[in-house]
């Protein structure tokens, strides 16, 4: 940041003081904005990405699948939810089928673990479509800690 040195002198009408000249640093250049670099993923993660089609929903039976084959952490990850729903400020209260590790907002909400049974993170989704209504809900998408995500085909579910 380089500044630059500004003499200001001001008009001999108003005195003799007036011919003193006061100095005022000014900065000549902004600071310029550096673009971030593009995230580094790793080979595991790109691989496991590899595999989800995300232009495509998939059945909760092949969602849930996918996402234990693409999970990659190498702990028992959870198995979460985001929701996009029509309305702000949907409340309602869910007991699941299946305890789950701790509560959560409506719209980013853990399920269960990844270890968990396929019937039983598909009872806790269904458990959670139903509380919420599937006419309230645009878009689910299922993933795992540190997993691509996964979209879920709504239209689809059987109750």
């Amino acid at each position: 940041m380089g500044k630059k040195r500004i003499v200001i002198k001001p008009d001999l009408a108003i005195g003799a003081e007036a011919l003193v000249e006061k100095e005022v640093l000014a900065e000549t250049t902004k600071k310029k904005k550096i673009p971030k670099p593009a995230r580094k993923r790793g080979k595991r993660y790109l691989q496991a990405r590899k595999l989800v089609n995300h232009q495509q929903a998939y059945s909760l039976t092949k969602a849930i699948k996918l996402l234990k084959k693409t999970s990659i952490s190498r702990f028992n990850g959870s198995v979460e939810v985001h929701l996009s729903t029509h309305q702000t400020g949907l409340q309602t209260k869910i007991k699941f089928p299946h305890s789950t590790e701790k509560k959560a907002p409506l719209i980013h909400l853990v399920i269960g673990k990844v270890d968990d049974s396929e019937k039983n993170l598909s009872k806790n989704f269904l458990a959670l479509i139903k509380a919420i209504g599937p006419n309230n809900i645009k878009k689910a998408v299922l993933t795992s800690t540190m997993g691509p995500g996964i979209k879920v085909a709504i239209d689809k579910l059987d109750f």
